[in-house]
This record gives structure tokens, sequence and C-alpha cells, in this order.
């Protein structure tokens, strides 16, 4: 049963029923009668409790409860929808905050031909001319698709195991693709920037579904289509505005990175400088040690430096002295050599050459002594100046190991110096990083107040929906008792519809007799009029015949 033009759903309701459900149709006027259009005719000839044969009167009486059930479904829906619009719209003044009072021109038929075509929506200049209801839904589905990036399969209705324990569960597969497709299309138009001047309620409704108008479904596909040029002219900025947040996500990345790398270096420093402190201080306490041993032996070396520069010119005293000497031998063989060669046959000469030999032997062998005492002085003054000069080379070698330790500790307060420098660096870094930190928490804390009151306004319009349900609830009650009413008026409906048959059985049986006698009647009378006109053409024949043999006597 189609419901066509305006007409108000359940007149049969009690007054504060129809006053609840005007509030639930205030927002949107045409909604609860575009929607009676839209359910009317799936929910035609459907009852709540089917018969095997229903009787008109009880037809219409299942058509007239659906109409109840599907008029609820619709208020309550309004009723939730009207209680999430400003969520919704301050969700999309968020999101596009320039589009929300985006004035927009009206396109032409071209214009809009050709843009549609641009996104992959086929149409033609006659579905706007003369549009229809099936293809201005199959338009908003291609532009929802399109645009929304949701397909038929997003607003199907769920499959869940409880569905079919539901009361004519079939009306809900009907029903919630249509309200979700419906809501949708307002999303879309609400983000296109069609509302109703001086309001921020979106000038749509499901009789530009249902009853499209050329006008209306212009000024929409104008707003989508501006929308759609909009979104082309904005396109680059997003990308840009994409990218460049992309960079800075991979930037944050790093930093934190990078501070968490510079905090855990900082805190092995610190556990290294930590478990370096003994090894310092011992190295401190050596250090100190050996200074004090240096000084010592500086000390000792200072004492030394002037015996052993006499032990050096002792020795260089006892080198030239035994030089001497070697020259010495060198010349008295020199000498014997010459003298052998001198040597003459006389006795005398011989023998007062060899007592001045003997003599001259005598007194180099007394120079000899002389001179090997003094080389064994010599001697012991050597042994001694290489005593001294042992004792001064292990004196130096100490001096170098402990100049070579001393290198190790500058090197090692060097060392802790860059440890030092690092440490300061790393606070400082850490510093920039804890500032970082506090501005990173600066802008957590101001995310979760903005969530916090995103909450309490969820909260709000939660109780204000739970109101409303209530409100439903009430009414969902109201509708049982009339539900449960109409089902008592369709059992004495359906016990009046078995009277009905079996008198109309009867009367289709007597009828039947009365044909059947008709029919024999029928069937005598025209053996009657059969054998009445054999009589008479016997008859004419006859007189006929009569007629002619009179004929043929007078001639």
């Amino acid at each position: 049963m189609a419901l066509v033009g305006r007409r108000k759903v359940g007149e049969g309701r009690a007054e504060g029923e129809e006053r609840g459900s005007d509030v639930g149709r205030g927002s949107d006027d045409g909604l609860g009668e575009a929607s009676s259009d839209v359910w009317g005719t799936a929910a035609a000839g459907q009852s709540l409790t089917t018969p095997a044969a229903p009787s008109p009167c009880a037809s219409a009486t299942a058509a007239a409860a659906t109409a109840a059930v599907v008029a609820w479904l619709v208020d309550r829906e309004t009723i939730i929808a009207s209680s999430k619009h400003r969520s919704s719209v301050a969700a999309a003044a968020v999101a596009m905050s320039q589009v929300e009072h985006f004035t927009f021109q009206l396109l032409s038929k071209p214009q809009l031909l050709e843009i549609l075509s641009e996104i992959g929506v086929s149409v033609v200049e006659d579905d706007l001319a003369n549009p229809v209801d099936w293809k201005v839904k199959q338009i908003f589905e291609k532009l929802i698709e399109k645009i929304l990036n949701k397909s038929r399969e997003d607003y199907a209705q769920v499959d869940f195991y409880a569905a079919e324990r539901l009361e004519n569960p079939e009306l809900h597969d009907d029903s919630v693709p249509m309200i979700n497709f419906y809501k949708l299309c307002q999303k879309l138009l609400a983000t296109a920037g069609d509302v109703v001047p001086g309001t921020s309620e979106v000038d749509f409704g499901l009789h530009d579904l249902c009853r499209p108008d050329k006008k209306r479904l212009r000024q929409h596909l104008s707003a989508v289509g501006n929308f759609v040029m909009f979104m082309g002219d904005k396109e680059g900025t997003f990308i840009e505005m994409a990218e460049r947040t992309g960079l800075l996500r991979e930037q944050k990345e790093k930093l934190e990175a990078e501070c968490a790398r510079l905090e855990k270096l900082r805190k092995e420093l610190l556990e290294r400088r930590e478990a370096e402190k003994p090894l310092a201080a011992q190295l401190e306490a050596e250090n100190a040690n050996t200074e004090v041993v240096l000084s010592q032996l500086w000390e000792q070396e200072n004492q030394l430096h002037p015996k052993k520069k006499e032990a050096k010119r002792q020795k260089e005293e006892a080198a030239d002295a035994l030089m001497e000497v070697k020259l010495h031998l060198q010349n008295a063989a020199e000498e014997r050599d010459a003298l052998r060669v001198q040597v003459v046959p006389d006795s005398r000469k011989l023998k007062h050459d060899l007592a001045a030999l003997q003599s001259g032997v005598q007194a180099a062998r007394a120079d000899v002594r002389t001179l090997e005492l003094q080389r064994a002085q010599h001697a012991t003054q050597v042994e001694t100046l290489e005593r001294a000069e042992t004792a001064l080379d292990e004196a130096l070698s100490v001096q170098v190991e402990c100049e070579a330790e001393q290198a190790r500790v500058k090197e090692t307060q060097r060392q802790l110096r860059e440890c030092t420098e690092r440490a300061t660096r790393t606070d400082a870094e850490k510093a920039e990083t804890q500032h970082q930190m506090r501005a990173f928490t600066k802008r957590i804390e101001s995310e979760r107040a903005r969530l916090e009151r995103a909450r309490e306004q969820q909260a709000k319009q939660l109780a204000d929906q739970q109101s409303a349900h209530e409100d439903a609830r009430r009414r969902w009650s109201a509708l049982e008792s009339e539900r449960s009413h109409s089902a008592l008026q369709l059992d004495e409906s359906g016990a009046k519809l078995r009277d009905v048959r079996e008198r109309l059985h009867r009367g289709k049986m007597d009828h039947e007799t009365i044909v059947q006698q008709m029919v024999q009647q029928q069937n005598q009378l025209a053996g009657q009029v059969r054998a009445y006109h054999q009589d008479l053409l016997a008859a004419m024949r006859q007189v006929k015949h009569s007629q002619q043999v009179q004929a043929l006597a007078v001639a």
C-alpha cells in the first residue's frame, strides 16, 4: 500500500503519542511522511501474523499495523539523528571549517554532467530533467562511494545471530540500510555545505530520495559538484600537508630515537663514571705517591750529579793515563826492536847494553807496576762509576716510568675532562629533550583535556540518547499494546473471515447447483426448440407440397 502525499502515520494513536511523534518529526517535516512513502510500499500486504488467505479487510489492518511500526522506527531514528546532529556537524566543522559556511552557485546541467562524469558517475541529461527515485538513489550511492569511500556493504544490515528472533526481520533488512544510506547522504551534503541558510541543519530529507524534484536535485548536485571542485583545488595543499605531516612525524621519531640514544649514552657514561670513581681515586693516590717518589729521585739525582761528574772526570783521566802507558809500552817495544837491530858482537858492550836494558826493563817494570796500580785504581773508580751509572740508569728508568705514568695520568685526566664535557653536552641535550618532552606533555595534556571535553559531550549526548531511548521504550510499550489490540482485531477479523468464507463456500455450492439446474433447463428448452423447429419445418414442407399439388390440379 503506497502512501502518497503528506499524510500523518498512526492517526489512531493517543494524543500524547502524537505529540511525541510530532516532536520526533519536528527537525524534518518531511521525514515521517517520506519514510512512510519509502517503507509503506515494502510493508504492503505484510501483517504481524499472516493468515493463510488474507481478505481485503485483514490486509488493510495488517498494512495499518505495519505502517505504525514503520512510523515508530522513523520517529526513533529521527530522535536519535536530531540528538546526534550537533556532534556530527561539529565534527564536520572541525574537519572542514572552510566548507561549513561555503556558499556555492547552482551549476548548469552540462557542468553537472561533466563533473559527475569526471568522478565516475554515469548520468544523462534526462536523469536531471526528469529525476526518478531509483536513479537518484543510484547517483547518491555512487557519490557516497566516490567521495566518502562507503560501499553498500558498509551500510548494509549487520548479520547477527539474534536477527531471526526479531519479529518481522525483513523489515529490518530493508529499513536499516535505508536509514544508514540516508545518514550518509546527509553527511555528504553537510560536508558539501548544503544547509538551511542561517542554520546548521542539512537541507535534505527522505522526500528528496523518494519523490525527487529536479530543482532540489540540481541544488544538491551543485553543492556536491562545487565541493568536488573545491577538493580538486585543495588537493595539492592537502597532499603537501600530508607530506609535511609525514616528514614531521619522521623527524619526531628520529628526535625521539636520538633523545633515547643520548639518554641511554648519558646513563652509560654516568654509570661508567660512577664505576671509574674508585679507579680514579686509586690513580690519584698512586699519582701522589709517584710524585713523592719522583721528587725523592730528583733529589738523589741532584745529589749524585756532582759525584757523577767527578767520576766521569776521573774516568777520563784514568783513560788518558792508560793511553799514555800504552804509548810508553809501544815506544819501548820500538826501542827494543831498534836495539835488536843495533846489536854488536862486542860482549862487553853487549853486557853493558844488557845491563842498561835490564835496568831499563826494571825501570819499565816499575813503571808498569805503577801503571797497573794506577790502572787498578782507575778500574776501581770505573767500577764505582759504572755502579753509579747503573744506579743513575735505574733512576732514569724509574724517572721515565714516572713520566710515562704521569703521561697516563694526564691522559686519564684529559679523558675525564672529555667525559665531563660530554656529560655537560649530554645534560644540555637532556635539558633540550626535557623541554621538548614538556612541550609534548603540554600538548598531550591539552589533547587529554579536549578528549575529556569530548567525553563529557559524549556523556551528555548519551544521556540525551538514553532519555530518547526511554521515551522510545515507552512508545514501544504503547505500540505493543496497540499491536496486541491489533492482533485481537486480526483474530476477530480472521474468525469473521472464516465465517464469510464458509458462507461464500455455501453460496458457491448453491450457485453451482442453481447453475446446473439452469443448464439442464436450458438443454431441455433447446431440445424443445429444436423439436418445434423440426415440426414447423415439416408442416411448412407439407403446406408447400399441398399448394404445388393444388396448382397442378388447377392447371
